[in-house]
C-alpha cells in the first residue's frame, strides 16, 4: 500500500470510518512478493463512498484527493516533500454552477491555493506532546486511527485474496 496508507488516513479523516471495503491487490509488473497496485472501494455507515488507487507503476509520483459534495468540490494535488517529486501542493475549491447561471457548466470557477510550507509534522508533534503533558486524548492520528486503517488494509488484502510475501 506504500503511499496508499496516507491517502486512507485522509479519506477516513474526512469521511468517517469505513464499514464496507472492496479491494483488488495485484503484482502487475515487479517480480516481488508484494503488491505494486492496489484498488479499493469504500463506504461509511452514513453512505459516504470513496475510491483509491495506489500504484508503484504510475512511473511518476502522484498524489491527488478529490472530494465531491452537493454544492461543490475540493481537490488536493501534490505533496510538499523534501524532493518536491510529488509536485506543487495545490488546493482547488469550487461551487457547482449550472448553465442557467453561467457558461461555465462543467468548468466552474475555482479558487486555487498554493502551499509552500508544511507544518503538519510540527503541529502533530505539538499536539502529541501537549496531550501527554495535559493527560488528554490525542485527537488527530491516534493509535486507534492507525489500527482502524490497518484493519481496512487487511480487509483490502482479504477481499482481494492477495497472499502477502
Amino acid at each position: 500500500m506504500d503511499q496508499g496508507i496516507h491517502m486512507l488516513d485522509l479519506m477516513s479523516h474526512f469521511s468517517g470510518e469505513f464499514v464496507e471495503v472492496k479491494g483488488l491487490v495485484q503484482t502487475l509488473y515487479w517480480n516481488v512478493k508484494v503488491e505494486d497496485n492496489a484498488f479499493a472501494l469504500f463506504r461509511t455507515s452514513q453512505g459516504v463512498s470513496g475510491i483509491l488507487h495506489s500504484s508503484a507503476t504510475q512511473w511518476r509520483h502522484k498524489f491527488g484527493l478529490d472530494m465531491c459534495f452537493e454544492d461543490g468540490y475540493i481537490n488536493l494535488e501534490g505533496i510538499l516533500s523534501s524532493t518536491r517529486s510529488y509536485g506543487d501542493e495545490i488546493l482547488a475549491i469550487a461551487r457547482k454552477q449550472f448553465e442557467d447561471s453561467t457558461f461555465a457548466f462543467g468548468k466552474p470557477r475555482e479558487e486555487r491555493i498554493f502551499f509552500d510550507t508544511d507544518d503538519s509534522w510540527k503541529l502533530e508533534l505539538q499536539e502529541f506532546v501537549e496531550s501527554i503533558k495535559s493527560n488528554k486524548t490525542v485527537l488527530n492520528g491516534s493509535s486507534t486511527d492507525a489500527l482502524n486503517i490497518l484493519n481496512v488494509i487487511e480487509s483490502i488484502y482479504k477481499e482481494s485474496g492477495f497472499q502477502k510475501g
